[in-house]
């Protein structure tokens, strides 16, 4: 859709860019626009030149693409990470005016996020790259992910597998079960079977009337 509208009416915002220091130009943000534009056939686009150190660069660069209309869970996490880097090298050369707000709270507070989902993001991070696939694609949710993040890279792998067999993800219960498990390095393949074949839906119910109940409990 990208490549037709530029096709049809140009790139329409300009290009940002800073200076490469050889005669040409890196593109700040507006990547997406350049590639729809070299698809379209265009050989020329509008750009804005501004002079920017690396840490402003990555800070603007990763803000333009979490503006982006849609935007995966695993794109969301390294953007934040990134900018977070680079706020803590902005920090440690004295270029951050400190003001008592930790780095996390300044990312959620120009990305519209709270400090505690800024964190939950950060740690999709530390997730395998086959299990954070399985967040983005929708099958594993946010929220059993960040506790999955923090099972060991073996812990993760064996888990990958039991997934790719049972065709099943964890809940956000079997996933707190799953990191109590591997907090007390109990955690194996068996473990993981039985609490992910273990549907909670299929379990026996047991059913009674109030009234046969009455009489072993007061009003």
């Amino acid at each position: 859709e990208l490549v037709e509208s530029v096709r049809e009416n140009g790139v329409i915002e300009p290009i940002l860019c800073r200076p490469d220091g050889a005669g040409g130009y890196q593109i700040v943000s507006g990547h997406r626009r350049q590639t729809a534009a070299v698809l379209a056939g265009k050989t020329e686009v509008p750009i804005t030149v501004r002079e920017m150190d690396d840490h402003t660069a990555t800070i603007v660069m990763v803000d333009s693409n979490l503006h982006r209309p849609a935007i995966l869970p695993s794109e969301k996490a390294f953007a934040f990470k990134l900018k977070l880097a680079a706020l803590e090298e902005k920090r440690a050369l004295g270029l951050l005016v400190s003001d008592g707000r930790r780095s996390t709270e300044i990312v959620g507070e120009e990305t519209g996020d709270n400090y505690r989902s800024v964190m939950r993001y950060l740690r999709l991070t530390e997730l395998a790259p086959e299990l954070l696939e399985l967040v983005d694609g929708g099958k594993l949710k946010f929220h059993p992910a960040v506790e999955l993040s923090y099972l060991s890279p073996v812990e993760q792998e064996m888990l990958r597998g039991v997934i790719a067999a049972t065709k099943k993800c964890p809940s956000l219960t079997q996933a707190k079960a799953l990191r109590q498990l591997s907090k007390a390095s109990e955690l194996d393949e068996g473990r993981i079977t039985r609490l992910l074949q273990w549907d909670r839906a299929s379990s026996e119910k047991i059913a009674f009337k109030a009234e046969e109940l009455r009489g072993f409990f007061p009003d």
